[in-house]
C-alpha cells in the first residue's frame, strides 16, 4: 500500500516537471512551419537550399541564396539574403551583392556581419553592415567605414612602378599599393583613380579594366566616406 502510493506520487511529479519542460522548451524554441527554399535570385534559382542560415533570438531566421555561401574563411560573393519569419513567410530581398564584390558574412552575437573586401578574398575590409532581427523586424545598419590600410614602404617606388608600366618599361602596376596610398589620403593617388591617363586605359586588357573598375569606384566610395584612420 506504501509502495504504491509512493508510486502515484513519483508519477504525478514526473508528470508535472515533463508538462512544466515542455512548456518552456516550446517558448524557447520556435517552431517552424516550412523548410527553408530560395526564390530566384542573383546566384540562385527558386527551390535551392540556403547557402547560409543563421536563427535570431526572436525566431527569425536570415538566409543567403546564392552561388556560395560564407565558408569557414566567412567569404561569400553573389548572393541575395532574405529573412523568413516562424510562419516560413519570405521576404524581399534584403541585401544583394554581385559576382565583382566580396563580403566576408560573420556572427557576433544575435548580429550578423557583413564586410565588405577590397580586392576579393584577399583584400582588406572596407566598409561594414550589420543586421540585427528584433520581433520580427530585420533592418540593416548604416554602412560604416572600417578601412585600416597597410603603409606603403614608399611613396615614390609605387609612383615609379606606375610611370614604368605607362611607358612600357614593365608588364604589370602596382594596384594594391595605389589603392592603399589612396585609402590613406595621399594626393597623388588619389589623382590617378579619379582621372587615369588615356595611356594607362589603353594598356588595360578587358578583364583589367573590370579590376581596375571596381577598384577605383572603392576608392571613390573612402573618399566620399571621408573615411577616418587611427
Amino acid at each position: 500500500m506504501i509502495l504504491r502510493k509512493w508510486i502515484a506520487i513519483r508519477t504525478r511529479r514526473t508528470q508535472k516537471i515533463y508538462t512544466c519542460l515542455m512548456f518552456v522548451l516550446a517558448f524557447a524554441q520556435p517552431i517552424y512551419a516550412t523548410e527553408l527554399t530560395c526564390p530566384a535570385g542573383i546566384g540562385a534559382i527558386a527551390g535551392q537550399k540556403p547557402t547560409f542560415v543563421k536563427a535570431f533570438k526572436d525566431g527569425t531566421r536570415v538566409i543567403l541564396c546564392g552561388d556560395a555561401g560564407p565558408g569557414a574563411n566567412g567569404l561569400a560573393g553573389e548572393f541575395d539574403v532574405y529573412s523568413v519569419d516562424t510562419s516560413g513567410k519570405l521576404s524581399a530581398s534584403l541585401f544583394q551583392v554581385t559576382s565583382l564584390e566580396t563580403y566576408k558574412v560573420y556572427s557576433n552575437g544575435d548580429i550578423l556581419n557583413f564586410d565588405e573586401l577590397m580586392d576579393g578574398a584577399n583584400g582588406i575590409p572596407l566598409f561594414s553592415r550589420k543586421l540585427k532581427c528584433v520581433k520580427g523586424d530585420c533592418t540593416f545598419s548604416k554602412e560604416s567605414c572600417i578601412v585600416k590600410p597597410p603603409r606603403v614602404a614608399s611613396q615614390k617606388q609605387v609612383l615609379k612602378q606606375l610611370q614604368d608600366y605607362l611607358s612600357h618599361k614593365a608588364a604589370t602596376y602596382p594596384s594594391q599599393e595605389l589603392a592603399y596610398l589612396a585609402f590613406s589620403c595621399d594626393a597623388d593617388a588619389r589623382k590617378f583613380f579619379a582621372d587615369p591617363p588615356k595611356e594607362f586605359d589603353q594598356r588595360l586588357g578587358v578583364a583589367d579594366q573590370e579590376d581596375f573598375g571596381r577598384l577605383k569606384a572603392q576608392v571613390n566610395r573612402v573618399v566620399v566616406a571621408k573615411c577616418k584612420y587611427h
